[in-house]
C-alpha cells in the first residue's frame, strides 16, 4: 500500500534539510566585501578564497551536503541559506572585510596580494616594505583563482644586490629609447600606488620589435595572472568589462581599431567610472563593474581617434630591432626569471620612498592637465629614481608625451614639439604676431638651429600648422600656455598671441 505524505510533514522534511544544508554551510569561514560574499574552501592541500557566486562554491556545498546526507541538493535552497549567512556577517562586528583588490591602501598602509600559496601579502610603508603572513584563522585579500604568485626579496636582501640606481637591470628586457625606457620605470612605480590615476601605455612600432615580451614583463611584474596578452579585436565591450573589473592591470596586443564605444570604456578605466548591464537577457537585474584598471597597448599603428582617449595616452615609440640585438624568447624569458624578484623588490623600495614623501612633495610641485596625478607623483618618482636630473628631464619627457597625444598623425608632432622649442629658446615662451612668421621661425630653426635634435623629413604644410593650431587650444592650456587668434590689418593675415602662464 502506498504511503500518503501530508503536507505538514513535507514541510516538516524541507526544514530539516534545510537545517543541514545551513550547518554544512556554516562549516566554511566567510568574509564580505563591499560587493561579494566570499568562503573559504579547501582547494588541493591549501585555502582557496571563492565568491559564492561561482559554480565553484555551489559544487563545493553540493558536495558536502551529499557526503553528510546521500542526498543531492539544488542550488535554489543554497541560495536561500546564503542570505541567513550573510545577514549573520553583517551583524557580526568581528568580523574583518577582505580585500578584493590586489593593491590596497588601509591605515596609511599600502598592502599588495602575493597570492602565494602561504597567503602573504606585502605592506608597504615608512620608506620599506615588508612580507608578512597572514594570521592562521584569517585571511587578508580574497582569492582571486586569475592571480598568480608575485616573487619579491626581503627588503634587506635587495638592497645588497642593487648596483649604481634602481631598476637599471630593466634596460636589458626593454627595446625602447633611453628617455622611453625612464619613463617607463617612472609609470610601474606610479601605477603600484593604487590611489594615482595612470595614463595608458600605447607600445607603438612594428612587427618583431618585442611589443609583446615588453607587454608580458609588465604584467608579470605588476599583475601576475593566467590572463596573458588580452586579443583586443575579437573581445565582445561586456567582456572587456568584466575582464577590467576583475584585473589591476590589462595587456590588449596587437589592437588595429577602438571604436566610441570601447574608447569610452578604455577612458573610464584611466580616470574611474562605473558601467552597468543587465545581469541576464532574461531579468531585470543590473550589474554594475567598477573601473579602475592599468593598461597597456600595443600595435604597430595608431589607431586611436578619440581626444578623450589620446589626452589619456602615453605613446612609447619602438624602435626596430637589430638581429644582433634581437634574443630568442626561449633565452629571454630565463634570463628575466633570474632577475625577476629583485626588479620587484627594486619597484617596491623607490614605491616605499615616493609613498612616505608625497605628501611634502605635491604641497611644491602641481600639474594642471588631465594627467596631473601621475605628472606629480611620477616626478617624485623620477627625482628618487635620478637626484641630479630626473625630475626635469620627466617633465621635459611629459611635455614631448603631451604634444605627441595632440599632434599624433605622422611626424606633426615633432613638427610641433619644435615649435615649443622656438618659443622657449627665442621667446621666453611668449609670441605675439603672424602666423605665417611663427611657421617660417620653426621650419628654418629645424634646419638651421644646432640645437635641433629631431629629424624632421617632411614639413607640415602651413594650411594644416594653421588648422591645427586653432584645433588645439586646450593642448596649449595643459602645456602652461594661453593663445589667442586674430588679424593683423596692416597685413590682413592671421595672428596668433602665445603667452606662457606658468
Amino acid at each position: 500500500m502506498k504511503k500518503t505524505v501530508s503536507k505538514k510533514e513535507d514541510m516538516q522534511s524541507v526544514n530539516c534539510s534545510g537545517d543541514t544544508l545551513l550547518g554544512v554551510m556554516r562549516e566554511l569561514k566567510y568574509r564580505k566585501t563591499k560587493s561579494e560574499l566570499y568562503a573559504t574552501i579547501d582547494y588541493n592541500y591549501r585555502q582557496k578564497s571563492v565568491s559564492t557566486k561561482c559554480s565553484e562554491y555551489y559544487n563545493y556545498i553540493s558536495r558536502m551536503y551529499y557526503e553528510a546526507t546521500d542526498k543531492f541538493i539544488d542550488e535554489g535552497d543554497i541560495k536561500k541559506r546564503l542570505k541567513i549567512i550573510e545577514c549573520e556577517l553583517q551583524f557580526d562586528s568581528n568580523q574583518d572585510e577582505l580585500y578584493s583588490e590586489r593593491y590596497v591602501f588601509d591605515k596609511g598602509a599600502l598592502r599588495i596580494d602575493m597570492a602565494n600559496e602561504q597567503l602573504q601579502y606585502i605592506e608597504v610603508e615608512d620608506e620599506c616594505y615588508n612580507i608578512l603572513d597572514c594570521e592562521s584563522d584569517k585571511m587578508l585579500f580574497c582569492g582571486e583563482s586569475i592571480r598568480e604568485p608575485m616573487e619579491v626579496l626581503p627588503m634587506e636582501t635587495a638592497i645588497e644586490f642593487v648596483t649604481g640606481k634602481p631598476l637599471d637591470s630593466l634596460e636589458t628586457y626593454f627595446n625602447l629609447s633611453p628617455d622611453d625606457l625612464f619613463l617607463l620605470k617612472t609609470w610601474l612605480v606610479t601605477s603600484m600606488n593604487p590611489t594615482i590615476y595612470t595614463p595608458i601605455l600605447f607600445f607603438l612600432g612594428g612587427a618583431g620589435t618585442g611589443k609583446s615580451s615588453m607587454q608580458n614583463v609588465i604584467a608579470d611584474l605588476l599583475d601576475p595572472s593566467t590572463r596573458g596578452l588580452i586579443n583586443w579585436d575579437d573581445t565582445p565591450l561586456q567582456d572587456l568589462a568584466i575582464m577590467l573589473n576583475r584585473s589591476y592591470l590589462v595587456n590588449f596586443d596587437n589592437v588595429s581599431k577602438i571604436n566610441q564605444r570601447k574608447s569610452d570604456l578604455l577612458c573610464q578605466c584611466v580616470t574611474g567610472g562605473k558601467k552597468s548591464y543587465r545581469k541576464k537577457y532574461t531579468d531585470s537585474d543590473e550589474v554594475v563593474y567598477d573601473l579602475r584598471t592599468r593598461l597597456t597597448i600595443s600595435s604597430v599603428r595608431n589607431c586611436l581617434t578619440q581626444d578623450d582617449l589620446l589626452s589619456r595616452t602615453l605613446f612609447i615609440d619602438v624602435p626596430k630591432m637589430s638581429s644582433k640585438a634581437r634574443i630568442r624568447e626561449d633565452k629571454f624569458l630565463p634570463l628575466y626569471e633570474q632577475n625577476r624578484a629583485q626588479i620587484m623588490s627594486e619597484l617596491l623600495i623607490v614605491l616605499s620612498i615616493a609613498i612616505d614623501r608625497f605628501s611634502e612633495w605635491e604641497k611644491t610641485h602641481q600639474a594642471y592637465n588631465r594627467l596631473a596625478g601621475f605628472e606629480v607623483f611620477g616626478s617624485l618618482v623620477a627625482d628618487i629614481l635620478d637626484e641630479e636630473n630626473g625630475y626635469e628631464r620627466f617633465m621635459k619627457i611629459m611635455k614631448e608625451k603631451y604634444i605627441q597625444q595632440a599632434f599624433c598623425e605622422d611626424k606633426d608632432w615633432e613638427f610641433m614639439r619644435c615649435m615649443f622649442d622656438v618659443l622657449e629658446e627665442d621667446y621666453e615662451g611668449c609670441y605675439d604676431g603672424g602666423m605665417k612668421k611663427l611657421y617660417d621661425i620653426t621650419c628654418n630653426w629645424i634646419i638651421d638651429s644646432p640645437s635641433c635634435p629631431y629629424e624632421v623629413d617632411i614639413f607640415m604644410g602651413y594650411d594644416k600648422f594653421a588648422k591645427k593650431l586653432h584645433a588645439k587650444e586646450e593642448l596649449f592650456n595643459n602645456l602652461g600656455y594661453g593663445i589667442e587668434f586674430g588679424r593683423l590689418s596692416k597685413e590682413n593675415t592671421s595672428r596668433v598671441t602665445i603667452n606662457k602662464c606658468f
